[in-house]
């Protein structure tokens, strides 16, 4: 990156000019998502998304597949979508440490915590995430459903194998409300 024989005040120069450059690049950034109101977009694609998700639900429950068309257009877009920011979205989180002491390794390399969160191996734990996530010990069937977008069959799969094991959730119907309860 810089030779041995740079001194101290170019090296500095250059840091504080390459600092420089980036703060200006992501105030660009900040300024095109403000001016292009991406804030106030927040709560309309908030209730999309919810509003999608039960009709995804409602439809794979009634077998209207004429209409997973549809529905697979919507996941390929905004998998695409993901794609386009993720990366961004990965990048500024490193730099958000900034404003406190940090260690190269920090800053790189996701802890095992990271990593095990990011991608659940099975469907047991990707449920146990949901709680994590909410901070919750208990919720609705039909909440934890929705949170996950799986049909009925794949949720009380993953249920019947935590039910009542270590770690594992318990379940309780009262009425027709039935409740899930991490252990």
């Amino acid at each position: 990156m810089f030779s041995q024989n740079t001194d101290s005040d170019e090296l500095i120069n250059n840091v504080l000019h390459s600092t420089e450059s980036a703060l200006n690049a992501l105030i660009q950034l900040e300024q095109s998502l403000i001016k292009g109101r991406f804030k106030d977009g927040i709560v309309p694609y908030s209730v999309m998304c919810k509003t999608l998700v039960g009709q995804r639900l409602w439809s794979a429950d009634m077998n209207h597949s004429g209409i997973d068309k549809n529905f697979n257009q919507i996941s390929r877009t905004a998998k695409s979508i993901i794609e386009i920011l993720q990366p961004y979205i990965s990048n500024l989180e490193k730099l958000i440490a900034f404003d406190r002491e940090i260690s190269g390794e920090e800053m790189f390399w996701p802890s095992e915590d990271e990593i095990k969160l990011v991608e659940p191996d099975s469907d047991s734990e990707k449920v146990k995430l949901i709680f994590r996530k909410r901070s919750q010990k208990q919720m609705s069937y039909t909440s934890l459903r929705s949170e996950l977008s799986w049909e009925k069959k794949r949720l009380d799969e993953a249920l019947a194998t935590m039910e009542n094991k270590q770690g594992g959730i318990t379940i309780v119907v009262s009425g027709s409300r039935k409740m899930i309860s991490l252990l």
